[in-house]
Parts: C-alpha cells; sequence; structure tokens
C-alpha cells in the first residue's frame, strides 16, 4: 500500500494518442472525417468497420511511433509538479500491446516527457484490453487510490472499486451515460487541485 501512488491510464489523460494517430492515418492514405473527434468509434473516422479501425490501431500501437506520442494539455507540467512538490509516483495501467518491443517504447516515451522516475509502474495490456483484473489487484490494498481514466467504462469500474476517480472529458466521451457523481475534468490544472485539496 502506498497513499503517494496516482493510478492513470495513459492515451487520453496524460498521453495525446488521438492527436498523434490521426496523422499517421493519413500517412497510410486514410481520409479521416473531419468530425473524428466527436466519436469514439475509429471506424465512424475513416469510414470502415470497427474490426478493419482496430487493426489499424493495433498496428500503429505496435510501431516505432508509439514512442513519440506528445503529452495531452498540460500533463507535463502538473504531473511533474505533483511528483517533485508532494512525493507523489504514478503508475500507468495502458490498453497498449501486449508486445514487449511496443510496451518499452512507451516506457520511453513517458521518460522522455516526464522524467525518470515519476511513471513507478507502466502496465501494458493487451490492445483494448479489460483492465478489471489489474484494477481489482490494487483495490486489495484498501487504499482508496486516485484514478483517471477517459474510458467511460473504465472510469465507473475505478468508482465501483472504490477509488476516486476522475474521467478526463474529450468530445467523444461527452454522452457517456454515466449515472455515478465521478468528476469530470478537461486538464491537469483541474486534477491537481483536486488531489491536493482531498
Amino acid at each position: 500500500m502506498n497513499d503517494k501512488v496516482i493510478l492513470v491510464d495513459c492515451d487520453g489523460v496524460i498521453l495525446d494518442w488521438v492527436g498523434h494517430f490521426v496523422p499517421w492515418l493519413e500517412k497510410q492514405g486514410y481520409t479521416v472525417a473531419d468530425d473524428y473527434a466527436d466519436h469514439y468509434a475509429i471506424g465512424k473516422w475513416i469510414g470502415t468497420s470497427n474490426n478493419e479501425a482496430h487493426k489499424r490501431v493495433r498496428e500503429f500501437n505496435k510501431s516505432a511511433a508509439i514512442g513519440f506520442c506528445p503529452a495531452l494539455r498540460d500533463a507535463v507540467h502538473y504531473v511533474n509538479l505533483l511528483y517533485e512538490k508532494h512525493g507523489y509516483v504514478f503508475d500507468a495501467i495502458t490498453s497498449l500491446t501486449d508486445d514487449p518491443y511496443a510496451a518499452q517504447l512507451r516506457v520511453q516515451n513517458l521518460n522522455a516527457l516526464f522524467g525518470t522516475g515519476v511513471f513507478r509502474n507502466v502496465i501494458c495490456l493487451g490492445c483494448g484490453a479489460d483492465k478489471r483484473e489489474t484494477l481489482e489487484e490494487y483495490a486489495k490494498d484498501e487504499y482508496p487510490y486516485f484514478w483517471i481514466e477517459d474510458k467511460p467504462s473504465n472510469a465507473q469500474l475505478g468508482h465501483d472499486l472504490g477509488f476516486r476517480t476522475m474521467l478526463m472529458r474529450h468530445q467523444y466521451n461527452n454522452n457517456h451515460g454515466l449515472t455515478l457523481r465521478i468528476p469530470e475534468v478537461h486538464t491537469w490544472e483541474e486534477i491537481y487541485n483536486l488531489i491536493i485539496e482531498a
């Protein structure tokens, strides 16, 4: 148990995966819909089936490009402030890929953006994999970890497990349908304030 550990998803929470994926898709010859940011289903972005879109996601997540995702919004400043000023470390739980080389690229990417030591653990699950088993392991600590996620179902899962959950808002998760009272945040400044005031 460690009361100075913050659990985070990566893509859409600390990394701008969408902003990095769209140019990659275009380089593969796809035309990305103007309203892509409104949709969670990537098939709607490129006019294909969800199965075909998922193949492109898996391909991207295993490519060298995954090692160069930029940070999301103001994540670098406030993540580092929580680490340097308040002594928090981060455990990332990301449904990226089970490819070990891509997982290492993700670790290198995080270290390059945020600095070595900020991320205590980086747990890479299979592309689109369910996070329940991993989160249930943390729940055994009986400590109400902070959990920041952009996928509504994963946010709800963390809430159900007793974590102090926040949902990072994007256009694609505006109509998430959550009935639970989970704080919705747009920036890491908001997250920082909620954590230090807790």
